[in-house]
């Protein structure tokens, strides 16, 4: 179970970076590739944020109960109310709702990386 809790963590940092992209859409890398963009910005983006839950969830069910267990299931649960909420103002994202979306994700992004330093060091 550990090389599985190892992989989903793997590729829920992958998911979490190009979800994170999507505030980039203007780089360089996104003006190269038309395919790029369209996943930074396009429904792959959504996509991303809703695999990138369910792999964060397989990813703590695979981990059982070690160190780090309480920083990731507050980090998943910030992700699942920034999922929930951008499911429910899906055409909506403009103005309050995106800036609450651009915070929810900085929260989210500083929860998954206070969690992989309190799992790396065996703290809760």
């Amino acid at each position: 179970m550990l090389i599985l809790s190892r992989a989903m963590a793997l590729v829920s940092l992958l998911l979490l970076l190009l979800c994170m992209g999507a505030a980039r859409k203007n780089n360089k890398a996104g003006r190269k590739s038309p395919r790029l963009q369209k996943l930074l910005t396009g429904s792959g983006h959504g996509f991303c944020g809703i695999f990138l839950l369910l792999t964060g969830l397989a990813h703590g069910i695979a981990a059982g109960r070690r160190p780090g267990m309480i920083s990731g299931k507050v980090a998943w649960m910030l992700l699942l109310v920034l999922v929930i909420f951008s499911l429910i103002a899906r055409k909506r994202l403009s103005g309050p709702w995106r800036r609450l979306h651009r915070y929810l994700a900085i929260g989210a992004c500083l929860l998954v990386a206070v969690h992989v330093i309190c799992a790396g060091a065996g703290i809760f």
